[in-house]
C-alpha cells in the first residue's frame, strides 16, 4: 500500500536524525513489568529533553524498525519520573519473547534502538500496583546511536552557517517526525471505517435494487389507470407455491389481520420471482387491503410492498 511505503521512507527519514552534531544521546534501558491477569507496561526514566516515547513490539514473532507491531502506543508526557505505556489487553505468558524496538524524541531529534528482546519467565508476573519488576531484565542491550563529532570552528562565518544549518535541520527533523505519527494515526482511522463499511455493501446494494425497483413501479402507476381491481405484491417468497390463492389468503390474515379474506381474491399469478400480481372482487376490497397494508406499516414490519398494479385496459 501507498501508505505503508511512505511509512518506511519517513522512518529511514528519521533515522538520519540520529546523526546530531555535537550530541551524542543514549535512549534508557527499558523497564517490562508483565501484569495479571493481562496486560503489560514499558517505561523507561525520564531525562530532560525527551519530548515523545514510543514502543512497537510483537509476542512471538519477528518485527522490523518500520513496522507497526501488535504492541504499539506513543506517550508526550511523563508520570512519576517515567515516560510509561501500558497495554492492558495483551497477554503474555512465561516463556514469551517480546521482540521490539524503541523512538524517542529526544531535544527535537529522534532516535530509536532496534532489535531488541525480553524473555518473561513465570517469577516475572506481577500485579498491577506493584513499583517495579528488577526480575524483569531485557537482553541483547545493543542500543543502536550515531553521531557526528562537531568540526572545529575555524572563524565566526563559518560558525554563524553552521548554526543556522543546525537550526533548519532540527525543524526539518521535526516536521518529519510529526508528519509519521500523523499519516499511522490516519491509516488507523482509514483502517476502522473500512472495516465498518464492508459488511454494509451488500445490503446497502439490496436496499437500492427494492427502490429503482418500486420507483419503475411506481412510474409505471402513474402512466396507467388505476381503477382494475389488481393488486401487486413485492418481497421474498417461498421457490414452490402450491396454491397461489391459498397462499395470498393466510398471507394476509397474518400480516394484515383481516379473517375474512376468504373469496374475497379472484385470481392471481407469479410472474417474477419476487412478484405476485392478484385480483380482488372489487374496489373497495382493493381500497381496504391498501389501508390495512398502509395502517399495518406492511413493508417497515415486514420488508412487503403491497400497491397498485397497472390495468391493462387502454
Amino acid at each position: 500500500m501507498i501508505i505503508d511505503q511512505l511509512c518506511v521512507v519517513l522512518l529511514m527519514v528519521l533515522g538520519l536524525s540520529q546523526l546530531a552534531p555535537g550530541e551524542s544521546f543514549v535512549i534508557p534501558r527499558a523497564r517490562f513489568e508483565v501484569l495479571h491477569p493481562r496486560g503489560l507496561r514499558i517505561s523507561i526514566p525520564d531525562v530532560a529533553g525527551i519530548k515523545l516515547f514510543s514502543f512497537h513490539g510483537a509476542v512471538n514473532d519477528e518485527i522490523q524498525v518500520n513496522q507497526q507491531g501488535t504492541i504499539h502506543g506513543e506517550v508526550t508526557d511523563a508520570i512519576n519520573g517515567r515516560w510509561t505505556f501500558t497495554d492492558s489487553r495483551v497477554t503474555v505468558k512465561g516463556g514469551d519473547v517480546i521482540n521490539y524496538w524503541i523512538y524517542v524524541q529526544f531535544n527535537n531529534l529522534g532516535y530509536h534502538v532496534e532489535n531488541k528482546q525480553f524473555v518473561t519467565e513465570a517469577s516475572n508476573v506481577t500485579s498491577e500496583s506493584a513499583a517495579e519488576c528488577s526480575c524483569c531484565t531485557p537482553i541483547h542491550h545493543h542500543y543502536h546511536y550515531h553521531y557526528y563529532t562537531s568540526p572545529e570552528v575555524k572563524n565566526s562565518g563559518e560558525n554563524d552557517t553552521h548554526q543556522t544549518n543546525q537550526e533548519e535541520y532540527e525543524k526539518f527533523t521535526l516536521k518529519v517526525a510529526n508528519l509519521e505519527h500523523e499519516i499511522n494515526r490516519t491509516k488507523d482511522k482509514v483502517e476502522y471505517v473500512s472495516a465498518q463499511i464492508n459488511p454494509l455493501a451488500e445490503e446497502l446494494q439490496t436496499l437500492k435494487d427494492m427502490v429503482n425497483f418500486v420507483q419503475r413501479r411506481l412510474e409505471r402507476s402513474r402512466e396507467n389507470s388505476t381503477t382494475a381491481n389488481e393488486l401487486l405484491l413485492i418481497g421474498s417468497f417461498p421457490a414452490q407455491i402450491p396454491n397461489l390463492i391459498d397462499y395470498l389468503e393466510e398471507f394476509m390474515r397474518q400480516n394484515l389481520a383481516i379473517m375474512d379474506i376468504s373469496g374475497r381474491i379472484v385470481t392471481a399469478c407469479h410472474p417474477a420471482e419476487k412478484e405476485i400480481v392478484f385480483k380482488v372482487s372489487s374496489r373497495e376490497d382493493k381500497r381496504l387491503l391498501l389501508k390495512l397494508a398502509k395502517e399495518k406499516e406492511l413493508i417497515e414490519q415486514t420488508g412487503y410492498v403491497l400497491m397498485n398494479f397497472p390495468s391493462s385496459d387502454p
